[in-house]
């Protein structure tokens, strides 16, 4: 399952659920949006390329974003491939009110230090992926 390969890439970053990521590929095919549910290791190898994808992560602790593990109900990232190798910056979505506790003067500052936090470890997870396509498209001789 191709979850579970997302899973240890970032757990190896720090973030860590007890069940698997999903990982979304959103298509536009002109009217209609759709969001297709990538299952295993060889819907990813034939359907990645550029375009928007989304992890989504249920019950995450995430390392090294505060100085005790931080924890969110869910975890959504949404981010675009943009070819040989580069991803879009990431969008983080939880819910606001356990993005920080503390709703004081510095909640919005606090916030955005950890979504940056997160989004660098989520992107060194994308990294990887969009390394394990381009090296199956080497063994299998696939250009483009």
């Amino acid at each position: 399952m191709v979850g579970d390969i997302v899973a240890a890439l970032l757990e190896n970053g720090g973030i860590r659920s007890t069940t698997s990521p999903v990982l979304y590929l959103w298509k536009d095919s002109g009217r209609v949006l759709r969001r297709i549910e990538i299952k295993t290791l060889e819907e990813f190898l034939s359907l990645f390329g550029v375009g928007t994808y989304q992890v989504y992560i249920e019950n995450p602790e995430i390392d090294y974003v505060d100085s005790k593990r931080f924890k969110v109900n869910s975890l959504s990232i949404v981010t675009r491939y943009l070819g040989d190798g580069k991803w879009s910056e990431p969008v983080l979505q939880t819910d606001e009110e356990e993005v920080t506790r503390d709703f004081s003067r510095d909640f919005k500052a606090k916030a955005t230090r950890r979504a940056a936090r997160i989004a660098g470890k989520v992107q060194g997870t994308l990294t990887i992926l969009s390394i394990l396509y381009e090296a199956y498209k080497i063994i299998r001789g696939i250009r483009g």
